[in-house]
């Protein structure tokens, strides 16, 4: 989506005559029944009978289509591909009618989160309604840590400085803070914080605030591919080289690089039987039947550690299989 500066700012109350609202009705519909009521209607006011006015239900309903025309006409200008600023500063006005009619809508709070992280760096009201929108978002479900994690880094990112930043997410660390954010989200600002200090030149800072995190999370895949790299390069055993693939290897089990790393280890260290179990799963997932040079690597390596662990036969067989495969393709493609 592009935004482009308009010229002339486009009309509420054009937009307004383009929404079909719900009391709206067709040429058809009005000319019949208007004349038969009018020739039925009392001519005298003092015997006429009142008008009725409409139940709370009624008027609820209404009010709920009404938030759901103008939420839909906002939405619609987020997903153009030229937007005029005109047009997006009439749909906040759209918005906030709709807000004002059902405040306590959470989608319609995550539309106007949305909307004014498009508007934000064009509207000085943008930076307020993300956080009033996130805040609401918190209130309406407190159970989406997305959301939580969202409002709380944006208080972080508001501070100047790195030391600032730390301090803030220092202070969301505390026992009594992690018990009300959740310990999912504390593990994300440990990390944010662990990264932080880093960049200050705290080595001994990051090494705390990454275990920090995995402590907090111990599935946290960003946070336990930090680690792994981090402290295998570290590490001055293969135990402690390997405890660190394998952390990372359970948060994330599909990233396949950090299993191969681990295989790798287990063959140079002699383990066998663990870097065939590995590279069993690792070839059921990656098996193919037509050439593949990354294939055919984790195959070899299957081989041998078969052979290491004593077991020849399941080796020749793993070759065999892959060489008759391609053997069948190959005659495929000649037929």
């Amino acid at each position: 989506m592009r935004l482009i500066a308009s010229p002339t700012r486009v009309s509420l109350a054009a937009m307004l005559l383009l929404a079909p609202f719900p009391w709206q009705v067709t040429a058809a519909q009005e000319s019949a029944p208007v004349v038969a009521q009018a020739t039925v209607t009392d001519p005298n006011p003092a015997t006429r009978p009142a008008a009725v006015p409409p139940s709370d239900a009624v008027k609820a309903l209404y009010r709920e289509r009404l938030g759901r025309n103008f939420a839909q006409r906002t939405r619609s200008m987020l997903q153009r591909e030229y937007v005029f600023i005109g047009m997006l500063e009439s749909g906040k006005t759209l918005l906030e009618v709709a807000l004002a009619i059902s405040p306590d809508d959470p989608n319609l709070w995550r539309l106007a989160l949305d909307y004014a992280v498009t508007m934000e760096d064009g509207d000085d009201d943008a930076v307020a309604l993300v956080t009033t929108a996130l805040t609401r978002i918190n209130q309406l479900e407190p159970d989406d840590e997305v959301m939580r994690l969202r409002r709380l880094l944006r208080k972080v990112e508001a501070k100047q400085t790195v030391q600032e930043r730390i301090a803030a997410i220092e202070i969301l660390l505390t026992p009594e803070s992690i018990q009300k954010i959740g310990s999912g989200v504390a593990a994300r600002l440990a990390f944010d914080c662990a990264v932080l200090l880093r960049q200050s030149g705290d080595p001994e800072g990051f090494e705390r605030e990454l275990l920090h995190a995995l402590d907090l999370d111990p599935h946290f895949p960003e946070a336990a591919e930090v680690a792994a790299g981090y402290f295998r390069v570290r590490a001055t055993s293969a135990v402690e080289e390997a405890t660190a693939l394998r952390a990372a290897l359970l948060a994330n089990p599909t990233r396949g690089a950090a299993a191969m790393d681990l295989a790798d280890l287990c063959l140079s260290a002699g383990a066998y039987r663990a870097a065939g179990t590995i590279l069993t799963v690792e070839a059921e997932l990656l098996q193919t039947n037509f050439p593949d040079l990354g294939y055919d690597g984790i195959l070899s390596k299957l081989c041998i550690a078969f052979w290491g662990s004593e077991q020849p036969e399941s080796a020749l067989s793993v070759a065999r299989r892959r060489q008759e495969a391609l053997n069948r393709v190959f005659r495929e493609m000649l037929d």
